[in-house]
């Protein structure tokens, strides 16, 4: 793990996002999404976690209406950020790996030319860690590949 890892650690993911500054949008949406008690299991629990500045690129109509009218694709696009297990930045570093999230989606991570990546999105703020797991801020989010394949592959079997 890289030289963030501090000896006392924040009891929880909860507390590590509040405690960095930069998850707000992400902390709001998980609550109104009824995901804070995921945050707080005992883990280990990897978060992609976009920053604020990621959710304000998301156009606020939409967003507003996401939040609204869609509460389960808003819990669906937010699983798409969280994985069960530890994945530190050194898990990447040296080759791609493939990342299952607890939405089903899988997305590529990748540590290659010093930039470290999740599907499309830069990390921006690798491992900031808690007692239960790992927190790294994303520029991104994961939401556009929200059909998990056994979803997708049921709608296409009720076509």
């Amino acid at each position: 793990m890289n030289a963030q890892l501090q000896t006392a650690l924040p009891l929880n993911l909860i507390v590590a996002a509040e405690q960095a500054g930069i998850f707000g949008s992400f902390l709001a949406a998980v609550a109104k999404a009824g995901l804070t008690e995921q945050l707080l299991a005992a883990g280990p629990i990897t978060i992609f976690a976009p920053t604020d500045s990621a959710f304000a690129q998301f156009p606020a109509r939409t967003w507003a209406s996401f939040e609204k009218d869609q509460a389960s694709l808003l819990r669906n696009m937010l699983t798409c950020h969280i994985a069960q297990g530890l994945i530190t930045s050194d898990n990447f570093a040296g080759a791609p790996i493939s990342v299952r999230t607890n939405q089903g989606a899988r997305f590529p991570v990748d540590g290659a030319n010093g930039q470290n990546r999740i599907g499309s999105a830069v990390i921006t703020h690798p491992d900031i860690v808690a007692e239960n797991g790992v927190l790294h801020g994303i520029d991104g989010l994961l939401w556009f590949a929200a059909n998990p394949p056994q979803e997708r592959r049921q709608r296409r079997d009720a076509r």
